[in-house]
């Protein structure tokens, strides 16, 4: 392991142990950022383990892996697909192709899963109002954050958080 990215997860592992349950929600999104950047020296050092056979399936299997690992760490700053396209060094439309191709999904689709996870988290793991989570997740209106909440896990944001707290299990996807 890279010793400052071990330095940077051993100081983020204190921090979370010190902070308020509050403030927890940007330490983790540090933690996620620096997950994915061990993720990616992953795959540079070992390149043969991510990709066994070099067929194009493979290739697009890995660039959807990445555009997954590139919203999960930036879908809080609500790039556009473009800026995604741009960070992988392919177009756009062929960005969109592959992930049809690979998930059945379009980009915007993982993208919001990718908010979604992370708004669950937010919602579990703090007691931050609904409108400042999405505020946090780069929605300038509450409502809006709320309607898309609702459509992917069949229930409002404050409904699930209260369900959760109730040890019910609310919304079939995984965090």
């Amino acid at each position: 392991m890279d010793f400052s990215l071990a330095s940077s997860i051993s100081s983020l592992i204190r921090e979370l142990r010190a902070v308020s349950a509050t403030r927890q929600g940007g330490v983790e999104g540090r933690v996620q950022d620096l997950l994915t950047e061990a993720l990616s020296l992953l795959d540079q050092a070992l390149p043969e383990a991510a990709d066994p056979t070099p067929g194009g399936t493979d290739r697009a299997a890995r660039l959807v892996a990445d555009f997954v690992r590139l919203a999960e760490a930036h879908c809080r700053d609500r790039w556009r697909l473009t800026d995604y396209a741009g960070a992988l060094h392919v177009s756009a439309g062929h960005l969109r192709a592959m992930c049809v191709r690979v998930t059945g999904d379009p980009p915007v689709r993982l993208i919001h899963g990718c908010l979604i996870r992370q708004a669950k988290r937010l919602l579990i793991g703090s007691t931050l109002p609904i409108s400042a989570i999405a505020l946090e997740l780069g929605f300038q209106d509450a409502a809006y954050f709320s309607r898309l909440f609702h459509a992917k896990c069949g229930m409002p944001p404050q409904e699930y958080r209260l369900s959760f707290r109730q040890n019910a299990y609310p919304c079939r996807a995984p965090l």
